[in-house]
């Protein structure tokens, strides 16, 4: 079961259903029986932006704390949890796949968290790498007054 805590600590349990499908599609034009078409162009949209994210979940999770409005909702979706909840949406829809697709689906998110790893190290690899510029004297310029002769 895919199931993400926000920021309060409420759980929330993501499941793709029919119904949930028909209300991201009818409410938001997001259709997530479309998210492996076009080379997955679709789960990558939702998942890699945290408010349309946040509206599907909103549409796939609402009842489960009725209590809570959309904004208390949104609110209550920091950086880390949206991590959280972008793995528990993605969870949820490999559950959902059909059984015959569900080992392929399953490694190509394990390959994709894998390259997204690799391509993090890299970009860290050559940020250490990079050496600052020492801070530069000052000049000429900056020794005068605001009159423009020197000080």
């Amino acid at each position: 079961m895919a199931v993400f805590a926000d920021a309060t600590g409420r759980e929330w349990r993501v499941e793709f259903s029919v119904a949930a499908i028909k209300r991201c599609r009818s409410d938001l034009g997001i259709d997530l029986a479309r998210l492996t078409d076009n080379e997955f162009k679709v789960f990558v949209e939702v998942a890699g932006d945290p408010v349309k994210l946040a509206d599907c979940l909103y549409l796939m999770c609402r009842g489960q704390h009725p209590d809570v409005s959309l904004d208390d909702f949104y609110e209550a979706l920091s950086g880390e949890v949206i991590e959280g909840a972008a793995v528990a949406f993605q969870d949820a829809f490999l559950s959902f796949c059909p059984s015959r697709q569900r080992e392929a689906m399953r490694t190509l998110a394990a390959k994709t968290l894998e390259m997204e790893a690799a391509i993090l190290a890299e970009i860290v690899e050559k940020v250490n790498a990079t050496e600052m510029p020492s801070p530069s004297t000052p000049t000429e310029a900056s020794s005068t007054t605001a009159t423009g002769s020197p000080a």
